[in-house]
């Protein structure tokens, strides 16, 4: 969940341009402007209050889509917010209500596969993850799937340390298992399997590693 400024800038300078009404701009983009801060918090490790401001600017984008019903990107906005907060299921259901206005964001189906593989349903969520792929050739989208993956792993795996917990752990090399399978030679990706792999001390994991050079 880092380098979340592009996205950001993305969300503010195309909902500036496409909304219908004042009102509903204003809401828009004081929203944005929460998320830069809450953003900009959780960099400076005040999570409790990044999390405020998330909070808020949902409150924000839900306004602008009182005042504009067909504003083309709050929802979108507001599943971001939710992706933040690690809400998934409520950013899985916004990012489908956003894909029926703009079907076509590699963006939007990108989150909606993250935020399925989330939930643990992983499957379901590689497939949408394969779609937000076809949808831009530029290889930014692969670049920030695979950090979002890495990230949902390495959360999961450290709960489950924390907690003694081998259900997260498993759940943790699924998501890299799939990220692997996507790309091999990343090097979070990579870095991350070999941790997992010398925790959970299975000969058949530590082998299919040694093979691919992991460990």
């Amino acid at each position: 969940m880092k380098n979340l400024l592009p996205i950001l800038l993305l969300l503010f300078l195309l909902g500036s341009c496409q909304s219908s009404t004042q009102t509903a701009k204003n809401a828009y983009d004081e929203g944005l402007t929460l998320s830069f801060q809450a953003d900009s918090l959780r960099t400076v490790g005040q999570e409790q209050e990044a999390r405020i401001a998330w909070n808020e600017a949902i409150v924000k984008f839900e306004e602008a889509l009182v005042a504009n019903k067909e504003h083309p990107l709050a929802e979108s906005a507001a599943a971001f917010c939710f992706y933040q907060l690690q809400s998934f299921k409520l950013a899985e259901l916004e990012y489908k209500k956003a894909m029926e206005k703009m079907p076509e964001s590699s963006i939007n189906v990108l989150y909606l596969g993250l935020s399925q593989v989330a939930q643990d349903r992983i499957e379901e969520g590689r497939a949408s993850l394969n779609r937000a792929l076809s949808l831009d050739d530029t290889g930014k989208t692969k670049e920030k799937m695979l950090q979002e993956l890495g990230g949902i792993a390495e959360n999961a795996f450290t709960h489950g340390v924390e907690k003694e917990d081998e259900n997260y752990i498993n759940f943790a090399l699924g998501v890299l298992l799939t990220a692997w399978e996507f790309s091999p030679d990343a090097p979070n990706i990579r870095a991350l399997l070999k941790i997992v792999g010398q925790r959970k001390e299975d000969p058949t994991l530590r082998k299919w590693l040694e093979e691919e050079e992991i460990m």
